[in-house]
């Protein structure tokens, strides 16, 4: 684990050239996109554990270059992504062997995809938003940083 407030697209790309890497938690690591993301995702195919739960510039498109490129996942926390929808949580319909998954701030997943997802895999723990909608996108409170929190 590593406690990354500052990590970015680009260490992110640099941490991805170097060594084979099976577990990454990056806690903290708000500003990672999808560049990013999908640079980890080329690199790592053996990667099996990523947990990026701060990260909020995550789209569908990473998580289409997350179920290209690592086949191994089991475990992945974008809980703080809010702009995953049902196209990228269709794109991990494809990783077999995914058991843990946390969506919980993601606005565009519909009810019925989140249902479908959890009825194709009866073994695991799959976190969405509550209250989910099967046309809604799920509406979610404004978030205002507290004064330990502005930089």
């Amino acid at each position: 684990m590593l406690v990354a407030a500052g990590f970015g697209d680009g260490g992110l790309q640099t941490l991805a050239r170097h060594g084979r890497l099976r577990a990454l938690a990056l806690i903290g690591a708000a500003a990672v996109t999808d560049e990013g993301l999908a640079a980890l995702a080329e690199s790592q195919p053996g990667l099996s554990s990523l947990d990026f739960s701060a990260a909020r510039g995550i789209t569908d498109s990473s998580l289409d270059a997350l179920a290209l490129g690592c086949r191994a996942l089991t475990s992945l926390c974008l809980g703080s992504s809010t702009e995953i929808g049902d196209e990228g949580l269709a794109a991990l319909g494809g990783l077999a062997m995914l058991r843990y998954l946390d969506l919980s701030s993601a606005r565009h997943i519909t009810r019925e995809a989140a249902e479908r997802f959890k009825a194709e895999r009866p073994r695991g723990q799959f976190i969405f938003p509550a209250g989910l909608d099967a046309s809604e996108p799920v509406p979610l409170p404004e978030y205002t940083p507290s004064e330990n929190e502005i930089f």
